[in-house]
């Protein structure tokens, strides 16, 4: 009977320091100020958290990675630091960017499939329906190439904001 009776205190208190634990990880969590690094160019301004995934160039080489945490004056991204100043462009992919490059790169292989379709239906008729349908074909087939290659370029690259387009860059302390 006492055995039991140690047992249960003893996971109460592993229970409580546990609880403990957490609360004082999410009281210092919201206590302390998060740094961003701070993108703006004009009126717009754009903010990236520690943990976001980013492509930077940095004196002439491009590293892609993983946002550790942001310093005063350094980014640190896979145990590597970037002075701040330095960074010649940041890329960015974005889910909603990720999502509209994939419905319109869908969109122009369905439109594609579709003129296609028309060419090869019209080479079966040998008359002006067949001719007319043939034409229209290919120049939805023109239209689509493009499309594709927009959809997939959004998709896959994501934005990139360049110094030598206006962007600067700097750490900030958010409250």
């Amino acid at each position: 009977m006492k055995h039991k009776t140690v047992i249960k205190s003893t996971r109460a208190f592993v229970m409580l320091i546990l609880f403990g634990c957490i609360l004082s990880t999410i009281v210092s969590a919201q206590n302390d100020p998060k740094v961003v690094i701070q993108m703006k160019k004009g009126d717009k301004i754009k903010n990236v958290n520690e943990g976001k995934k980013v492509r930077v160039w940095y004196e002439g080489e491009k590293y892609a990675g993983y946002i550790d945490s942001i310093g005063v004056e350094n980014l640190y991204m896979d145990g590597k630091a970037f002075h701040i100043e330095k960074i010649e462009k940041i890329g960015i992919k974005y889910k909603g960017t990720i999502i509209t490059g994939a419905v319109v790169g869908t969109a122009g292989v369905l439109f594609g499939a579709f003129g296609t379709y028309l060419i090869i239906d019209g080479t079966k008729n040998g008359d002006w329906e067949g001719i007319f349908a043939v034409l229209f074909g290919v120049m939805i087939d023109a239209v689509s190439i493009p499309v594709i290659v927009v959809g997939s370029t959004v998709a896959f690259i994501g934005k990139k904001y360049k110094k030598d387009k206006g962007w600067e860059f700097k750490a900030v302390q958010l409250e």
